[in-house]
């Protein structure tokens, strides 16, 4: 890829020390500024995932060795670009409204919802995150699911509400 090349129409590779390989293999900065960028304006991506249409990628951001100095920054083992946690409901990719975060928050932050159940002491609790709330209180996540959905009455005394 030539340094004026567009990458999906909009971003830049840019002059400066962040290289996208080496050694012919792509950066961990650059893989993530990939997909970043896919996310938002590659039409295959958003077929796969609808729900980033509107996302977008501020101006400093779309010319990579900007993006890679925040990365390299920020960065530790593990780590995964989070656009929601900073800003609930956020559509911009910036430094402002991104951080870096350990891959199970991320995972943990994608694909939570709300239930609600009724403690072994008869309040109604609503749980955010089901994986998280039965990792956290020793209780088996596939059971409290079989609970949430009405195919078994009660798991540890947690039933519904």
């Amino acid at each position: 890829m030539t340094k004026g090349t567009l990458i999906f129409g909009v971003g830049k590779l840019g002059q400066g020390k962040y290289k996208s390989s080496i050694n012919s293999i792509n950066t961990k900065s650059y893989n993530t500024w990939i997909a970043m960028l896919a996310r938002c304006y590659d039409p295959k991506s958003l077929k796969k995932h609808p729900t980033y249409a509107g996302c977008t990628v501020c101006e400093e951001w779309l010319n990579y060795q900007n993006f890679a100095e925040w990365y390299v920054a920020n960065y530790f083992e593990g780590c995964q670009l989070d656009k929601d946690k900073k800003v609930k409901g956020n559509k911009v990719y910036s430094p402002d409204t991104c951080e870096l975060i350990p891959a199970i928050e991320n995972h943990e932050l994608a694909h939570a919802k709300s239930h609600t159940l009724r403690n072994p002491d008869g309040q109604v609790v609503t749980i955010y995150n089901l994986a998280k709330f039965a990792r956290e209180n020793k209780l088996n996540k596939g059971h409290l699911w079989a609970v949430i959905n009405g195919k078994r009455n009660t798991h540890k005394g947690w039933t519904r509400a």
